[in-house]
């Protein structure tokens, strides 16, 4: 049985991988392409960019409770990635006298995110699989006070045992 945060994530993931792979998909197709003028890459983008710095934003408060000893990695990591989103949306806003240039410029941060997303997935991935065993054990005792069932079913390591026989 899993529980709320576990299964929580595990919906961020698979929604915030189904985002990358559309994009990424519609750039290999030729749908998105750096010569399209700014107004018309931002048309075809904002859903994306909106919902992933969304979903970003929401899997990063998750990962920081199943493994808050990795806080730096996951707060870098997510921060670079909607950053990069972020320019990307920055540069095509912009007025310029060659609009093409923005959108190469807007491009390549596109690009840069769309990296960092794979990044930050990868890293999401790991922490669902391997949360901190400390964070895993206070989630399942939650779970278990309240759905008031057994607690026999915790395995923990042996540095986390003396703290949960005393809990």
């Amino acid at each position: 049985m899993k529980s709320l945060v576990k299964e929580e994530i595990d919906l961020k993931i698979q929604e915030f991988e189904e985002i990358l792979q559309k994009l990424a998909s519609d750039i290999a197709k030729g749908l998105i392409f750096e010569k399209l003028p700014p107004s018309e890459l931002r048309q075809k983008t904002e859903p994306y960019v909106e919902r992933l710095k969304d979903l970003s934003d929401k899997s990063e408060e998750l990962m920081l409770i199943l493994k808050p000893e990795k806080a730096n990695t996951i707060r870098n990591m997510a921060r670079n990635f909607t950053q990069a989103l972020t320019n990307f949306e920055e540069i095509l806003l912009q007025n310029s006298p060659d609009p093409l240039a923005n959108s190469r410029l807007a491009f390549e941060q596109l690009r840069k995110a769309l990296t960092d997303g794979s990044d930050l997935l990868f890293l999401m991935r790991d922490i669902r699989d391997n949360p901190s065993p400390l964070m895993d054990a206070l989630i399942t005792l939650k779970k278990a006070s309240e759905t008031k069932g057994p607690v026999i079913s915790i395995k923990a390591s042996e540095e986390v045992q003396p703290l949960i026989k005393h809990v």
